[in-house]
């Protein structure tokens, strides 16, 4: 073989390989960012070179918070969607992706924003920056949903999870409103270091509609309480205090909790003290001490005479005629409506 033939092998080798690289590289692989393709999945891994073209910036141009520099698990594809009031970052999710996670999102946040009588202004997002922020996670070791100070997890509409997961599926808008309720609790001056657990998730599934199944009459919180990890909902400080496996089943009974505070039936507190209480909280009240100026008892007080007073709020039998519907309650009134609780 002439040395001229050894080249012209060579050369076809090397030429062979950078196109297998170019296959196999998510910054060459169109199909990762094909917004028609509805069968789109998570690419394989995270990266983007440009070009920005608006709605889309790069990460490192916004100043994000929310995830750890020293967590390389939170690495992202440095392709960010921006919104009205939005930045939704992922670490493969496709451009189709976050745009159906954004539509969702601020679906859920006119939402929000009407139960609690605010706007974009009374929650601080007034730029870019201080936008809330939503990483649509396709990897499983991103932990599930979850909030933070500047924004929240969850899973990405092209993710396996989510593509396999009829639970996730049919509850995705729920958990949206579930974690961005945790967000706009936060700026309210609802600081979760100070608020307890109860309050804060009973709050999120109150506005959510509920991720999980009310409780919607006294039979169910009796079967509820046979349980011996199922405790009184009012004593929970923090998650930690009960076994993780039963997190979830405790969602109802707090939910339960916050909105009896809010019903007329219940303690009657408004939405106005609500927000008031939030906004002592984030000038340095205690929890104990603002939900008692606010919510009008004590905390012990409550937890003392929870069962009692949820066993006199709910019906006595589950039947279809008398049980509560938390889709279409009477304590729900309009916003409009003189003289309405919320």
């Amino acid at each position: 073989m002439t040395n001229n033939n050894l080249r012209i092998g060579f050369l076809l080798v090397l030429a062979l390989a950078l196109a297998v690289m170019l296959v196999f590289s998510s910054c060459g692989n169109d199909r990762h960012w094909d917004t028609d393709a509805p069968d789109n999945i998570c690419g394989q891994e995270p990266c983007y070179e440009g070009p920005y073209e608006a709605p889309w910036v790069s990460a490192y141009h916004v100043g994000l918070e929310y995830l750890s520099p020293d967590d390389t698990s939170w690495t992202h594809d440095n392709r960010v969607l921006t919104s009205q009031n939005f930045l939704i970052l992922s670490d493969a999710s496709s451009d189709q992706a976050k745009i159906r996670m954004k539509n969702t999102a601020e679906a859920a946040l006119i939402m929000i924003k009407e139960w609690f009588r605010i706007d974009s202004l009374d929650l601080g997002i007034v730029d870019l920056e201080s936008k809330i922020q939503i990483y649509s996670a396709c990897w499983e070791n991103k932990g599930g949903p979850r909030a933070g100070r500047r924004g929240f997890v969850v899973y990405a509409y092209d993710s396996q999870i989510y593509l396999n997961s009829e639970w996730t599926q049919v509850h995705q808008t729920d958990t949206v409103e579930h974690e961005c309720t945790h967000v706009v609790q936060f700026k309210l001056g609802g600081l979760f270091s100070r608020v307890w657990a109860w309050f804060t998730e009973g709050l999120a599934e109150t506005v959510s509609g509920g991720v999980l199944t009310p409780i919607s009459c006294w039979p169910e919180v009796v079967e509820w309480r046979q349980d011996p990890d199922h405790v009184n909902p009012i004593s929970i400080q923090r998650l930690e205090q009960i076994p993780e496996n039963v997190w979830g089943q405790h969602y109802p009974l707090f939910a339960l909790a916050f909105r009896y505070l809010l019903d007329p039936r219940g303690q009657n507190r408004t939405i106005e003290d609500l927000k008031a209480m939030f906004a002592d909280i984030g000038h340095g009240m205690g929890f104990e001490e603002a939900f008692e100026l606010h919510m009008g008892l004590t905390l012990a007080h409550y937890e003392s005479n929870f069962w009692a007073w949820m066993q006199a709020y709910l019906p006595p039998t589950c039947d279809g005629a008398t049980r509560i519907d938390w889709n279409e309650p009477e304590w729900m009134r309009e916003f409009e409506e003189p003289g309405s609780k919320f």
